[in-house]
């Protein structure tokens, strides 16, 4: 349930009409601006995250999408439902792999994330050889991706 806790309209002297609506659902934060011009009422969402915070969570009628996976949804999205500049300022803050963590590769090896800044393509330390593999700047590293994070009960498991 999405309660609207405030909205605003702004005319522009072009004729466009802005509104902006302020909403809270639960503890995810929207903001929504809709917009009319002479093609009709556009809507957009301005703040991405309530939207990965659905596609990353468990629900009644379907598993959860990886962080990554979300990320690229809402990255599809920008200029339909997200704004560009808001978006990029999301994936910046954004720890979808936070150090420590421990991430399958598409090569089926073990690393543990040392460093996040650049969000979708982490710095990770091999956990079999110690190797230092960089997926952002690596040119070696291209080819591999992050398929998972391995929880937390899945390692107790194996270590334990």
């Amino acid at each position: 349930m999405v309660l609207t806790v405030g909205s605003q309209t702004l005319p522009i002297p072009d004729g466009t009409t802005l509104v902006f609506t302020y909403a809270d659902a639960t503890s995810t934060q929207c903001v929504r601006v809709s917009y009319t011009d002479a093609s009709g009422t556009h809507t957009m969402n301005i703040v991405p995250g309530q939207t990965l915070d659905a596609l990353t969570s468990n629900r009644p009628y379907r598993n959860p999408m990886q962080p990554s996976e979300g990320v690229e949804y809402v990255m599809a999205n920008v200029g339909i439902a997200f704004d560009y500049d808001v978006v990029m300022a999301f994936i910046k803050k954004l720890a979808l792999y936070p150090v420590g963590a421990l991430v399958e590769l598409s090569n089926r090896k073990i690393g543990c994330v040392v460093d996040n800044e650049h969000a979708m393509r982490p710095i990770v330390r091999l956990t079999d050889t110690g190797d230092i593999l960089d997926l952002y700047l690596d040119f070696s590293c291209l080819n591999l991706t992050i398929r998972r994070v391995i929880a937390e009960d899945e390692i107790l498991r194996v270590v334990g």
